[in-house]
């Protein structure tokens, strides 16, 4: 009789030892998954990060492109300005020469008549 309860008391030992080692299993399991999902989703807020980030990266290039075209724009237009600038003195010198050839000629007109 003693045999049969010890074999009892062990068999329902083993029984709750399997049922706790079941439940843990699927505590684990459960636990695995969570930590799965929550994984993916730092996995995607990183990545949205990062998409985020190479955004700024490039709105800076564009901002960088726009600024350095408008430099350079700035600067042909101050080149044009001066060629202008050159362009002119050179007329007007030639202006102020033929000026001087026809005062030149009037003078000599005024002695002549």
């Amino acid at each position: 009789g003693v045999l049969l309860t010890l074999h009892y008391r062990q068999k329902s030992a083993g029984g709750k030892l399997e049922t706790a080692l079941g439940e843990r299993e699927r505590e684990n399991g459960a636990l695995r998954r969570k930590i799965k999902e929550v994984e993916k989703r730092v996995e995607l807020l990183v990545g949205r990060e990062g998409e985020r980030e190479r955004e700024r990266q490039n709105e800076e290039r564009v901002e960088e492109e726009e600024k350095r075209k408008e430099r350079v724009r700035e600067t042909e237009e101050v080149e044009n300005l001066r060629t202008e600038l050159r362009d002119a003195r050179i007329q007007c010198q030639k202006l102020e020469t033929a000026l001087g050839v026809v005062e030149k000629e009037k003078e000599e007109w005024v002695v002549v008549a």
